[in-house]
């Protein structure tokens, strides 16, 4: 009996509680801000692939003044119709402020244009036949997610094997539903699916979502095979968002077999052609090692002049056979 928010007599506008008071303040600012408004913002796309190129226009009755417009990404613009390009991916909140006879007005539109830069990557690891190996998958997604999924397949030359998956230490360790959805050895393909609760949702930021352990169990057929993400039956790469469901942008990656000593990457050695390559590479500026893990002879992580002596004394007084690097 004591709400006088929307029946009370105008009069009575000066008895609202502090707490309704706050209650009108937000309705007014925000969903009956298009109704209050003198002044009204409209732009021609809202939303595709950074970087993206956008036409804003402004409406009002009132003679204006000046006009100064906030595009949300620290850019802004002083005429009444700009164009702005929106460089890095977002989500981004258009304000416009005009200085009129009356007054100063403003209107806001949240989240009006959603530039998009969504990719999801699987990066190219290095190992041995045996060796089970770690593939973090990154994504970049610029809106908050309900929802990732994520299909790939191993089908290649080499003998690999799918052995497990986890959101282990990752950004998507919180996210209380995580599950294979589909698993098929045969075809050598796979999906995972990634769901928030729909309220905790996945922020908007980089970094890795699911890692993926394989292993190579032969290397007849090849020296590297392919990690990719892919779309079969119902499955595609996606992210589900409130707004819209998109299809990321996919870098895939691959299981490639390291060969120790084959500095120059034919596919033997190592060989003499191996050290000269290393030095012609360290002393006179010639092409790096195609495959740095395979010129890393000693281990160390790094290639560096100890690499070529270990080679040199490998070949020529019997030292210990060159190994795999980091």
């Amino acid at each position: 009996p004591n709400n006088i928010m929307s029946y009370s007599p105008w009069q009575c506008r000066t008895q609202f509680s502090v707490q309704q008071g706050a209650r009108m303040q937000c309705w007014s600012s925000d969903v009956l801000d298009g109704w209050l408004a003198i002044v009204d913002i409209a732009s021609d796309v809202t939303e595709g692939p950074a970087p993206l190129s956008v036409n804003f226009s402004a409406t009002t009755e009132e003679t204006v003044l000046e006009w100064s417009w906030d595009f949300g990404d620290g850019q802004g613009a002083t005429v009444q119709n700009p164009s702005h390009t929106y460089v890095q991916p977002g989500l981004y909140d258009v304000s416009v402020t005009i200085m009129t006879t009356k007054g100063e007005y403003f209107r806001i539109s949240r989240g009006l244009i959603w530039a998009q830069g969504d990719t999801l990557i699987i990066p190219q690891v290095t190992g041995t036949v045996g060796q089970s190996l770690r593939y973090d998958v990154y994504a970049v997604n610029s809106l908050p997610l309900d929802e990732l999924w994520i299909p790939f397949t191993w089908a290649g030359p080499l003998d690999i094997s799918y052995d497990s998956a986890t959101t282990t230490g990752l950004r998507t360790d919180f996210l209380p539903d995580k599950q294979l959805v589909s698993y098929s050895p045969s075809n050598e393909r796979a999906t995972y699916r990634l769901r928030s609760n729909g309220i905790d949702k996945l922020p908007y930021d980089t970094g890795a979502v699911l890692s993926l352990w394989f292993t190579c169990n032969s290397s007849a057929g090849g020296s590297s095979s392919p990690i990719e993400f892919t779309s079969y039956s119902s499955y595609s790469p996606s992210f589900v968002a409130n707004r819209a469901t998109v299809t990321p942008v996919q870098t895939n990656g691959a299981f490639v077999l390291c060969k120790a000593g084959d500095v120059d990457g034919n596919g033997v050695g190592p060989f003499i052609d191996d050290m000269v390559y290393l030095a012609d590479y360290m002393f006179n500026g010639g092409p790096p090692p195609p495959l740095p893990s395979s010129a890393d002879v000693n281990g160390s992580g790094q290639i560096d002049i100890a690499d070529l002596v270990y080679l040199v004394d490998y070949m020529f007084n019997l030292g210990p056979a060159p190994v795999c690097g980091g």
